[in-house]
């Protein structure tokens, strides 16, 4: 396709061919209107010849020419976005011949109709949505007065209470109504009766309080209704249209379907959530063998309705945030269930044979539950990617657990109370197994155990916030793709036996808050170390040796190594070489209180080899010292371009004295 922007300019009028300066010559009439303005061509090479698409700026215009050999987009239309101002209008999407008109913040409905009246051809689809605006004088003006095609209509956000019959007549083709986020307290029947077609239906966010039998009455077309987000309590047995595929009732007040849902044969999408339901049984559709969604979370259910066992079809189950203490069997027979949210329940327990037959299962989540044991329920997860656990009341996990589980990515088991870790992974899972990222931070771990040993395409490793005091060689073998270890808040002394391992892609280590003394070749088994935070530890010495191995490369490029060592105080650091070569850059961060009772000591490095470039770092209240093989005379200068405050204005000076001295 070759684009012919700006090629003509100029007035051509209905009756007369249209002569185009490239090779390839097209001429057309454009039908219906005067004056056409021409700014663009697309042309296209067939092998019938050569197909153009003309878009011209025209006043009012049809999307017909005459000629079939070209076409005018609905791109055209929009031209008249200076004569519909306040309103604004674009076209939906590229070749579509439906355009997108808003008019917000208008002072009245009048401002409206004077703006759109007759400005569109009436063989144009109409998307139009009034929003933020004074709508007074609704019954003043009706629809039909605009002259358009109007498919879809929007009024959000004009606080309106009441809606005028005779305002909408003209609207026999809109499929699209929504009302959402206005004050109606209550459904406009009478309203929705003018629009025969309408297929989609929502009035969310307003101050409904019950649906009647007679709200949506002979409404045989509508396929979509939401409602959520009202002050419904009360629903009419027979006031749900049975046509429905999309129904969201959520965010409202229900205490009881009523049975209304019954006979929605059709329905394949149901949202519940946010209500005050204490159960389901007897209430979802009889026949839900279409039902592919159910959304029942945050009620007060104390177990799942029964009829679950009859929706073959279900592929997303949500019931988190209710009063759930077992499934019951419910769901075994789930075949295509994919995603399964049972967190922030009572469930205690899980039988071995819960989940029999959910071969599909990708996604589940049972966090914030209270469960102690899994009783291999797990096993017959095939699919499963992602398994919380978080927040439960475990002791121990085995990793027989999960064998057999290829598909397995992601494991939570934080918040829990796991104190031992048997059956060592190299033993159970198949080689074919990628966990890529696993969760262990709040419990209370003292040893691995070598558990982890050969967890094949492990990335991200946190073992934070647990009692280990020391990490053994044999526990992190085979982790050649672990890329961020966390380690932090546990009693670690040494890292130095953590060295002895090798990790070729570990780039991130977080070892704060632990109870490290020394520090001497414990990045030897780093090769591609580039941060460790090893702050808010007791750090007395610094090994010459620390970094020598370790060469930072991020996306295959030499980076910077970056060491936090917020509270080391002492000056040692500073006054020897810590293999800063000019292929392993070793950045230091230190704590501001150290860094100003060494701050002598600090500058004596400008006798070496070594540049100094000391920056403040606002957010962490960090200073960054930075060494690097150059001389630091050539750098002091820049020292004066740090933003100062009056802590750090004495070191300054004294940068400066030094400076000229």
């Amino acid at each position: 396709m070759r684009l012919y922007a700006g090629a003509v300019t100029g007035r051509y009028t209905s009756s007369r061919d249209i002569q185009f300066p490239f090779s390839q010559q097209r001429s057309g009439i454009v039908s219906r209107y005067g004056i056409v303005d021409i700014v663009a061509c697309y042309c296209v090479r067939t092998s019938a010849g050569t197909e153009c698409t003309i878009v011209v700026n025209v006043m009012r215009a049809s999307s017909r020419l005459l000629d079939p050999g070209l076409t005018v987009g609905a791109s055209l239309h929009c031209s008249v976005r200076r004569e519909i101002s306040p309103c604004t209008c674009r076209v939906q999407e590229p070749h579509s011949n439906t355009i997108l008109v808003a008019c917000e913040r208008m002072t009245s409905f009048t401002q409206v109709v004077d703006a759109l009246r007759e400005k569109f051809a009436s063989d144009v689809e109409i998307s139009l949505r009034i929003a933020y605006s004074r709508l007074d004088d609704f019954t003043n003006h009706t629809f039909q007065e605009l002259g358009l095609a109007v498919t879809n209509l929007k009024l959000n956000h004009n606080n309106l209470s009441s809606l005028p019959e005779s305002v909408f007549a003209g609207l026999g083709h809109t499929e699209y109504l929504s009302l959402a986020d206005n004050s109606l307290l209550q459904v406009p029947y009478h309203v929705l009766r003018q629009m025969p077609a309408l297929k989609t239906l929502d009035i969310g966010r307003s101050r409904l309080k019950t649906i009647t039998d007679m709200d949506f009455q002979n409404m045989t077309d509508l396929q979509h209704l939401v409602l959520a987000g009202n002050n419904i309590s009360e629903l009419h047995h027979s006031s749900i249209p049975h046509t429905l595929r999309h129904l969201h009732l959520g965010r409202n007040n229900i205490t009881h379907l009523n049975g209304t849902l019954r006979c929605l044969k059709e329905l394949e999408w149901l949202f519940l959530n946010g209500n005050q339901l204490a159960t389901l049984d007897e209430q979802l559709p009889q026949e839900g063998n279409k039902l592919a969604l159910l959304h029942g979370g945050n009620n007060r259910l104390q177990k799942l309705p029964q009829e679950l066992q009859n929706f073959n079809l279900l592929e997303s189950l949500f019931f988190q945030h209710n009063e759930l203490q077992n499934l019951g069997g419910t769901i075994q027979r789930a075949r295509k269930l994919k995603r399964l949210h049972l967190h922030n329940n009572n469930i205690h327990e899980l039988s071995p044979d819960e989940f029999t037959e959910l071969d599909s299962l990708e996604d589940l989540q049972l966090g914030h539950n209270q469960l102690t044991s899994l009783n291999r329920s797990l096993t017959p997860l095939r699919s499963l990617r992602c398994l919380n656990l978080t927040n439960n009341l475990l002791q121990e996990f085995s990793f027989q657990e999960i064998q057999g589980l290829r598909r397995l990515r992601i494991i939570d088991l934080s918040y829990n109370k796991i104190s031992h870790l048997s059956g060592r992974m190299e033993n159970l899972v198949e080689p074919e197994t990628r966990i890529v990222e696993l969760r262990l931070d709040h419990n209370l771990l003292e040893t691995l155990d070598g558990a982890l040993m050969g967890v094949h395409g492990l990335q991200k490793l946190n073992l934070s916030n647990n009692l280990l005091e020391k990490i053994s060689p044999d526990d992190l073998i085979g982790l050649e793709d672990l890329r961020i270890l966390d380690v932090s808040f546990n009693r670690l002394t040494t890292l130095e036996e953590t060295s002895k391992t090798f990790l070729p892609s570990l780039e991130q280590l977080y070892a704060s808050h632990n109870a490290l003394t020394a520090l001497k070749q414990d990045f030897h088994g780093l090769p591609s170390l580039c941060w460790a935070d090893l702050s808010h530890n007791k750090i007395q010495s610094v090994g010459r040796d620390l970094a020598s191995k370790t060469r930072c490369r991020m996306h295959r490029m030499l980076g910077i190594l970056r060491i936090y060592l917020t509270d080391f105080c002492k000056t040692t650091l500073m006054a020897r070489e810590y293999g800063a070569t000019e292929e392993n850059v070793v950045e230091w961060n230190l704590g501001i209180r150290q860094l100003m009772r060494s701050l002598t000591t600090t500058f004596r490095l400008m006798a070496m080899k070594n540049k100094i470039l000391i920056k403040r770092r606002k957010q962490k209240q960090q200073i960054r010292v930075n060494c690097r093989s150059q001389n630091v005379l050539d750098e002091v200068s820049n020292f004066t371009t740090v933003t100062a405050d009056k802590e750090m204005e004495p070191y300054y000076q004294h940068l400066q004295t030094l400076r000229r001295s």
